[in-house]
């Protein structure tokens, strides 16, 4: 009895000793990992801010090959995201959210993990020379007064992660190309030829157009048109007759010019490409790279008084299918010039 009784005062003063010890203990825990990267805080911030890059980079998208990711929100802003959904046993399953922004200089996000408590954190992009940033990648946790003693245990179980992601980071970034900027594209005036062409259009949100969309459009022009699909007369094709950055969807109409007697249906339809002159660029990289592409034509069409006449249309010429090499990747841009005979 006297054994029982001095037990239980001994495991009270445990649990007294613990309460003590917590209360003294800060109720948030900030983890941060730093590294310095050879690029501009802009060109790292917009690498960053870029989710879909995070699989060339974040150690947690590369643990684990079960892992499908979802994204959502508007790209490159605020409420911008992706949920992971993996091996439980790896990644589990949470989200990922941009809640604020301070361009080129720091991101916060709040990610929420399925099970466990909710958290923050951040990266920050401080310029220290020329050509220089250090980045800062931030992991804050709130306690609850009983789990107090984590702060002991996040550096081992996030620290090394965190660098690991921070020196990928500093890899794919510092191997990256410059961004190409409109000024590095010449426009040439050209006068394109009518051709037989079958599509799909939709009405969609900018985030949502990826190479699985695409193919996803393309795939149901193929199995519409059949064997006919051998008579293919130039590589595929998209047309914009919407782009609303500010709402951040578009309107794309995918095409295909292939000769053949179908007529279309209710979803694949029949037409005629443009025919008459255009300002075409042609630009060689990833598609991520087009927009300079378009504000050279832009500025050229500006700068020459020249008046679009139909919705701008890219092709790919390179088949990603075949050629590893996205510098190789060629896509003509093209912008209709406004005359009597222009129509789209």
């Amino acid at each position: 009895m006297k054994f029982l009784k001095g037990l239980l005062i001994f495991l009270l003063i445990v649990f007294v000793g613990y309460c003590i010890f917590m209360f003294f203990l800060p109720k948030s825990y900030t983890l941060e990992r730093k590294i310095t990267i050879e690029a501009s805080p802009a060109k790292v911030y917009n690498v960053v801010l870029d989710l879909k890059s995070w699989k060339n980079w974040s150690y947690w998208d590369n643990i684990d090959s079960t892992n499908v990711v979802t994204y959502s929100g508007p790209e490159g802003q605020v409420g911008a995201s992706y949920a992971w959904k993996g091996d439980p046993a790896i990644v589990g399953e949470g989200s990922f959210t941009v809640t604020e922004l301070k361009e080129n200089e720091r991101i916060d996000f709040d990610l929420a993990f399925m099970g466990q408590d909710p958290a923050k954190g951040y990266f920050t992009f401080e310029p220290i020379g020329e050509g220089e940033t250090e980045v800062t990648y931030a992991f804050v946790a709130e306690f609850g007064f009983f789990d107090r003693i984590s702060k002991f245990i996040l550096p081992a179980v996030l620290g090394e992660p965190y660098e690991k992601s921070l020196a990928e980071l500093k890899e794919y970034v510092e191997n990256m190309p410059d961004k190409p900027t409109a000024a590095d594209y010449e426009v040439e005036i050209v006068t394109v030829e009518a051709m037989p062409y079958y599509s799909v259009t939709d009405e969609v949100a900018m985030s949502d157009m990826d190479s699985e969309f695409m193919a996803q459009r393309y795939g149901e022009i193929s199995a519409y048109l059949g064997e006919d699909m051998q008579n293919a007369t130039a590589p595929p094709f998209s047309i914009y007759p919407l782009w609303d950055e500010e709402n951040q969807k578009a309107i794309i109409e995918v095409g295909m010019a292939v000769q053949s007697e179908k007529p279309g249906n209710e979803r694949v339809k029949k037409g005629e490409t443009y025919a008459g002159e255009a300002m075409k660029v042609n630009f060689y990289g990833p598609y991520e790279g087009l927009g300079a592409a378009h504000e050279a034509i832009y500025a050229y069409a500006q700068a020459n008084n020249i008046e679009m006449g139909g919705y701008p249309y890219e092709v790919y010429v390179t088949d990603p299918s075949t050629e590893s090499d996205q510098s190789k990747w060629l896509t003509e841009v093209y912008y209709p010039v406004k005359s009597e005979e222009a129509e789209m």
